[in-house]
């Protein structure tokens, strides 16, 4: 019950929720049906398939065009099977494996076990896999339900525990202050309406001497890759310069304490304040 109590209402701000089915709850995974519920107000956030939605009462979500485009086929059914696995290698200019992008993300987070790790916009949970095997409890958050249900799948076959699947949008996180020990995100934040209300909200649910991976896209300096970039702009996808990623991280609270741009891919490492 230790993680329901983490969480925050987003409808009445109260904290601490409760699981209507207790029983059937362990620290492995969310039941497979249920609510989690609010006593102060009376709400309840419906848990279908083992993914908790703490947006069901949101009317208007913060979604880009290409945001949207995650909910249907067959961008989840693609995105690692295809795309993740080229993905790096075609931004970066040279040969970048799945496995080279894990072994940083693993290298530069460092997490121990039983911390708390957010994956925000995890996707298919490609990060929240990754990270469980060092025995954290990653909490893998996206607004896009086909996403999290894909995401369902590989943690299946892959036998992953510890992973909570939580459909929430990335500014307004149903957590509360400095609960999460680190923050992940790789790529998403580009396809977000903006980078600072996420980096913001990451920063606040962050303890202190806690970190931030950010695996991001910056801006293209080659004519050919600026003008790709600039067709992609008008599905809402952003590519700020690595200077102005820094300017909005720190405006955020965070310390940039690593940077390692590849090609149009930048590596960022934050972090707030010390222990």
């Amino acid at each position: 019950m230790e993680i329901f109590s983490g969480l925050v209402c987003p409808n009445c701000q109260g904290v601490g929720l409760r699981s209507s089915t207790p029983d059937a709850f362990t620290k492995a995974a969310l039941p497979e049906y249920g609510y989690a519920v609010c006593d102060r107000c009376n709400h309840l956030y419906p848990i279908a398939e083992q993914i908790l939605d703490m947006a069901v009462y949101e009317k208007k979500l913060p979604l880009t065009l290409a945001g949207k485009s995650n909910d249907f086929f067959p961008t989840p059914q693609g995105y690692e099977r295809i795309w993740r696995k080229r993905a790096l290698s075609l931004l970066t200019g040279e040969s970048f494996s799945v496995a080279r992008e894990l072994n940083l993300l693993n290298e530069w987070t460092d997490v121990q076990a039983n911390e708390w790790v957010m994956d925000l916009g995890t996707s298919t949970g490609l990060y929240a896999r990754s990270l469980s095997a060092r025995g954290a409890t990653i909490f893998a958050v996206d607004l896009a339900y086909a996403m999290l249900r894909e995401a369902k799948q590989y943690i299946a076959r892959e036998q992953r525990n510890g992973i909570i699947l939580l459909r929430a949008p990335a500014e307004k996180l149903p957590f509360q202050d400095a609960s999460m020990d680190a923050v992940v995100v790789g790529g998403s934040l580009n396809e977000m309406q903006t980078f600072i209300h996420p980096l913001r909200e990451a920063f606040r649910v962050t303890k202190r001497g806690g970190r931030m991976f950010v695996m991001s896209l910056q801006n293209a300096p080659k004519p050919l890759g600026s003008a790709v970039q600039n067709m992609l702009r008008a599905s809402g996808i952003q590519f700020p310069t690595a200077n102005e990623f820094s300017a909005m991280a720190h405006d955020a609270g965070w310390n940039v304490s690593k940077q390692e741009p590849k090609g149009i891919v930048l590596f960022s490492l934050l972090t707030k304040g010390r222990a």
